[in-house]
């Protein structure tokens, strides 16, 4: 219970003085007679205020309650100086500094004023004083009210909104931080922009064990760098060294004061240092740094700031990790750009690499001019035998030496490749055109000698192997690229043909082979020529395809990542996907096929490759290996040499298309994932509905996503979709039967599958082969035909760290969320919509409706369901209706009525206006109606803030009331004082409607935060006290009555218009009518109803605004406004025949009752004091007994 207390002195520099009046005796009497009055004595030592009477600086009397503030027995306060009940010489001031208005006004008000308390526990008052003067002085009645929890609520409301902006800032910092140093700094400036802190920093112990900084930011945080902080003792430690040593969060409210401190103090205090709290970091599961906060104030780390000072923590750790996990796929993709461009096998460059190198070496050749590039195409002679001797892996460890051995025979600027098998290129530039066959055959004696040397394979094994060379030379034999490959090869095979004379190992294509017509022109790789050589021999090259495929994917086995991915195949899908394959290789070489056909194909490819995890290295070994296969079992075997060149240039070409088209899609398509992830989560404006539904749709847009959903249980456990996306998210959430929705309990089957699992474990969780994993059985019918091949479920987690919702993705391929960069982007995933779902407000969670029933509302709504119910305004003066307030409603096809609350959080913005639009519409046009039948009324509505983005809305409410002949000051608009306004632009758009001559409104007054500030900025005409206050009012009379009464004099003083909403009975319009509201609103004056009975409503309405008072509730209101307008020692006491209180009592048959006595002598200026605290107290016990009476007796 809030205490308050009562001090009186004549100092005018500490209580001031007023105008004449007074209990009738002087202040020493009424101490000393307080004592002897049992029944004033009582009251004042059970009420809940404190009594202090002083005189001449000196304490008489004081209360039990005052002396609970205090904290000290009241022999110790009697006697001393009022200095006494201040904690410091400011608060003893500050009061002082009230006198002013005390003398002008006979009383004032001191808020925030400290008591000194014994204990040294913080207490915070407000002080409302007044005057009262006897023959022999001055007495002064302060009223202390104890609003410690108020401030303190106040506080850490304040500290919590900021570091929940802090938090929501963390969030796209973690998404948006290109390096661990930006993290970390960022982090720091966000905790110490517009929080209760004025300082963080960022430490870790170096090797010596010191502590060192590796971010900050705020007043004094600089200066770290400079202290000495070691890594001692952690009960005799700063608090940085004490979370290191501890591992967990430690705090100090009080730093001054910690003689642990003390080596620091001086530093301490130059920078106010005053409070901090130091918590650990933990990254990769291990404590990594420790994130200090530091604060102004004393004692601001309360339960909520603590924990949202963990979770910043834990956000940053895991933004950490996060990093490092995208640090990892940069590696991995860097990794995999390397291998896209490198043979696998040798570390050669591959094919990819000269074709960009080649045209490259040509360009600069042409520039400078004067030399010649060469083109060498390298086939290995005798390779075959070693392969058959001694095995592939002898194979190929002869072919790693020998790339060893060709590497160091290269200048800077030539280049060496491997295009797979035991076939390479080597590039050869700047060769002196006058010179250039001097240097080529120098060049390649070297290459031939470092060839032919004996290889030493181990286990004793050694072999020999020849080289055959066909070279081309720009600019003598082509000018681009193809041209000099073409016939680089073609002097290959025009070398082999010479295997006779085995001095001849290589050759210019200075003139074709003796078996191609010297007539036939360039074949190509695509086109009619080619689609004849292709058709001629297509049969047997399906023939070797097939057996490639089956030995391709037996040795993958051994590969451990592409074994994973074959595992998650069934017999028949591992059967359909060689099938698949050989299919796509041999329509690589169907003779129709065009560039853009084979293209098109292999992006397809390359895109299914990476959903499923296939690495790009991988790609470029398949392609490698079929080259390879292609030239031993079928180019080889082609009976004439001019078939052999075409068909070796078919190969290759095609072969290097596919493979080209394949990389390029399948970076794309890992790229386009982690681009959209680091896009911003939604315009800070935006209605988070909005950004949910905006969300969802973009990941499932995502390459190879059949459906993403977010579902979350309700009251039943029993788990609904809130929103999906997707090609088959409508056919899905369709046919999912109501019996089949995954639930909360654990010990149902429908609790197994992945959204069960995800709950329980709190971790995300994948599925490879979806339509084979365990606990799916009641949906995999429905997986099947949706063609949903894996899954992951991924938890959001709230502000409190509790799983709230999950996130479900549907795959098309398998193994789709296995990939190490799969798993990467689920962590930034999980990240992404953890921070989506603290921008959740409560009105939104408090709406628990599947994605089905809140379609089929929405649908309702702007299909014929809205209906703009009114709910009359009555002046309480006059008795009449002059107002109604626009409600919406949806009516349902059943005739079921819904309220706001159960479909104003499915809209978005786009939503709210066409229901702002159409509601406005339905209004004036019931305005214009209701005047044909005689009634004039006003109508209030109310504005979304979202709509006070758009600039357009002042022209089309002009637009909208020109064109229903209906003036602007006829209409209210209403802003929930619950809801934010934080732009500028908002304030700037209500000011131009004001101007217009619009009426503005805070609705709901008391139910949500920074009202007075807003009166204080806005162009508010209107305030609308909550009924959710009102409704408050019987449990504790006096103390809502109060503040009922004080916000109707604030919008009086303010010109407002006073509007008291949720009167629900005549004893709450009573007591609005008594404490001066200008119009009432509640089910006790109307229900909301249709429009069209409105107006006969109206006619048939009657009020008596000027009847006498007839509830206790109405009687009190009054009792507490004379008390509160006149002098409460000897005031301006209405006259016995006038007071309505009187007549109260003798039309109730209360003649003779203690409440009738005591308000007799009150009238009559005896016991003033006395004789008004029992009367209040007696017409509180009559609300209590009012209540009961109408109370709605137990069903």
């Amino acid at each position: 219970m809030a205490h308050m207390t009562i001090a009186t002195t004549t100092d005018e520099s500490h209580f001031g003085a007023g105008r004449s009046g007074g209990f009738g005796w002087p202040g020493h009497e009424l101490a000393a007679s307080i004592g002897q009055r049992p029944l004033l004595d009582a009251l004042l030592n059970h009420a809940a205020v404190g009594i202090a009477v002083a005189r001449d600086r000196r304490v008489l009397y004081v209360n039990a309650a005052m002396a609970t503030l205090v904290d000290r027995p009241p022999q110790e306060i009697i006697g001393q100086s009022t200095r006494i009940l201040y904690a410091t010489e400011d608060d003893h001031a500050c009061v002082g500094a009230a006198y002013g208005e005390l003398r002008v006004q006979g009383e004032a008000h001191v808020r925030n004023v400290r008591v000194a308390n014994a204990t040294g526990r913080l207490v915070l008052t407000d002080i409302h004083m007044q005057v009262c003067t006897s023959a022999d002085g001055q007495t002064v009645i302060a009223m202390f009210l104890d609003v410690t929890d108020r401030e303190i609520q106040a506080g850490q409301l304040q500290r919590a909104q900021r570091l929940y902006r802090a938090l929501i800032f963390e969030g796209n910092v973690l998404l948006r931080s290109r390096s661990e140093h930006a993290m970390l700094r960022d982090t720091c400036r966000a905790l110490t922009a517009a929080t209760c802190f004025h300082a963080a920093w960022i430490g870790r112990p170096d090797k010596q064990g010191r502590i060192r900084m590796l971010a900050q930011a705020g007043e004094g945080a600089a200066g770290l760098a400079n202290l000495d902080i070691p890594l001692t003792d952690e009960e005799h430690g700063p608090l940085v060294v004490r979370a290191w040593k501890t591992r967990s969060r430690v705090f100090n409210n009080d730093h001054l004061g910690d003689p642990r401190l003390a080596p620091w103090r001086e530093f301490l205090q130059k920078h106010r240092w005053y409070a901090a709290l130091a918590a650990p970091v933990w990254r990769r599961g291990e404590i990594w740094a420790v994130l200090v906060f530091v604060s102004p104030e004393r004692d601001v780390f309360d339960a909520e700031t603590l924990r949202l000072c963990d979770q910043v923590a834990d956000l940053l750790g895991h933004g950490l990790d996060q990093f490092d996990l995208r640090e990892h796929l940069t590696r991995q993709q860097r990794d995999e750009a390397y291998r896209a461009r490198h043979d696998p096998l040798t570390g050669l460059p591959n094919r990819s690499v000269l074709e960009e190198f080649l045209p490259q070496a040509i360009a600069r050749a042409k520039r400078l001019g004067g030399t010649v590039v060469a083109v060498g195409f390298i086939d290995l002679d005798g390779f075959k035998l070693v392969n058959d001797e001694f095995g592939h892996a002898v194979g190929d460890e002869l072919l790693r030496q020998l790339a060893g051995r060709l590497k160091p025979l290269l200048r800077g600027a030539d280049l060496v490749v491997r295009l797979g098998g035991d076939e390479f290129v080597i590039v050869l530039n700047d060769l002196d055109a006058d010179r250039a066959m001097t240097e080529l055959q120098t060049a390649l004696n070297r290459l031939h000698g470092v060839v032919e040397a004996p290889f030493d394979l181990g286990d004793g094994k050694h072999a020999s192997v020849g080289m055959t060379v066909g070279v081309a030379l720009y600019p003598a034999d082509g000018v681009d690229s193809d041209a000099l490959l073409r016939k680089a090869d073609a002097a290959m095979y025009l070398a082999k043909s010479n295997k006779a004379d085995r001095s001849l190992w290589w050759s210019l294509d200075t003139g074709k082979p003796p078996s191609l017509p010297s007539s036939s022109p360039d074949v190509g790789a695509y086109g009619v020529q080619a689609g004849q050589i292709l058709r001629r021999h297509f049969p047997s090259l399906e023939k070797a395809t097939f057996p490639f495929v089956e030995t391709f994917y037996h040795s993958m086995l051994g590969d451990h990542s592409m074994a994973a991915i074959l595992r998650s195949l069934d017999a028949a899908e591992f059967g359909h996907l060689k099938r698949r394959q050989v299919e796509h290789l041999c329509n690589l070489f169907a003779p129709e096929k065009t560039p853009q056909d084979v293209v098109a194909a292999a992006t397809q490819l390359g895109r299914v490759h990476a959903l499923c995890g296939v690495k790009a290295g991988m790609l470029a070994h398949m392609a490698s290996r079929y080259r390879a296969m292609l030239k031993d079992q079928w180019i080889r075997l082609l009976p004439e040499a001019a078939n052999r060149v075409h068909m070796a240039e078919i190969v290759n070409v095609r072969i290097a298309d596919d493979l080209r088209a394949q990389m390029e899609s399948h970076g794309d398509t890992i790229g386009a994932m982690f681009s959209y992830l680091g896009e911003p989560i939604s315009d800070a404006n935006q209605m988070w509905i909005d950004t949910v539904r905006q969300e969802i749709e973009r990941l499932a847009q995502q390459p190879g996503t059949q459906m993403a959903a977010i579902v979350e249980p309700n009251i039943h456990g029993v788990f609904h979709f809130l929103c999906s996306g997707g090609a088959q998210a409508q056919a899905f959430v369709d046919d999912v039967p109501a019996d089949r929705y995954p639930v909360v309990d654990g010990n149902s089957a429908l609790n197994r599958g992945l959204v069960g699992q995800c709950w329980r474990n709190r971790r995300i969780i994948t599925t490879a082969a979806l339509q084979r994993t365990e606990g799916t059985e009641p949906w995999r019918d429905l997986f099947v035909r949706l063609n949903m091949r894996s899954a992951v479920a991924v938890p959001i987690f709230d502000q409190a760290n509790v799983v709230c919702a999950v996130l479900l993705v549907y795959g098309a391929y398998p193994n789709q969320y296995e990939s190490s960069w799969a798993r990467n982007m689920l962590g930034i995933l999980q990240v992404r919509w953890n921070q989506i779902w603290r921008l959740r407000k409560p009105e939104r969670m408090a709406l628990s409706l599947s994605q089905t029933q809140s379609a089929s509302r929405l649908r309702r709504l702007f299909s014929g369901g809205l209906q703009m119910w009114m709910q009359p305004l009555v002046d309480l003066r006059s008795g009449k209706v002059v107002k109604v307030e626009s409600l919406a409603r949806l009516c349902m096809p059943s005739g079921k009525v819904f309220g706001p609350a159960e479909f104003l959080p499915l809209l978005g913005r786009r939503e709210q206006r066409r229901l702002f639009d159409m509601g406005l519409e339905q209004s004036l046009r019931a305005l214009r109606q209701w005047e044909e039948d005689g009634v004039v009324l006003d109508v209030s509505f109310n504005l979304p803030p979202s709509l006070l983005h758009d600039s357009t809305l002042p022209d089309l409410l002009q637009a909208a009331l020109r064109d229903a002949g209906i003036s602007p000051k006829r209409l209210t608009l209403e802003l929930l004082e619950s809801e934010e306004l934080d732009s500028p632009e908002q304030e700037r758009l209500l000011l131009e409607l004001k101007s217009l001559g619009f009426k503005i409104a805070i609705d709901d007054l008391g139910a949500g935060y920074g009202s007075l500030q807003r009166m204080k900025d806005l162009p508010i005409s209107v305030l609308k006290i909550d009924q959710g206050l009102v409704s408050g009012l019987h449990r504790d009379p006096l103390r809502v009555l109060s503040m009922v009464s004080a916000m109707v004099r604030l919008g009086k003083d303010l010109d407002f218009e006073v509007v008291v909403e949720g009167l629900e009975d005549d004893a709450l319009i009573e007591m609005a009518r008594v404490v001066g509201a200008d119009y009432g609103q509640g089910y006790g004056l109307a229900r909301p109803m249709p429009a069209q009975d409105v107006a006969a409503w109206v006619k048939g309405f009657t009020f008596h605004a000027g009847t006498p008072l007839h509830t206790a509730l109405g009687v009190l209101s009054y009792q507490r406004m004379v008390t509160r307008d006149s002098d409460p020692c000897r005031g301006r006491i209405p006259d016995p025949e006038d007071c309505p209180i009187r007549g109260f009592l003798t039309r109730n048959g209360m003649e003779d009752s203690l409440l009738a006595q005591a308000h007799a002598q009150f009238q009559a200026g005896v016991d003033v004091a006395e004789n008004s605290a029992c009367v209040t107290a007696q017409l509180v016990a009559l609300v209590r007994e009012e209540l009961l009476s109408h109370a709605p007796s137990p069903s």
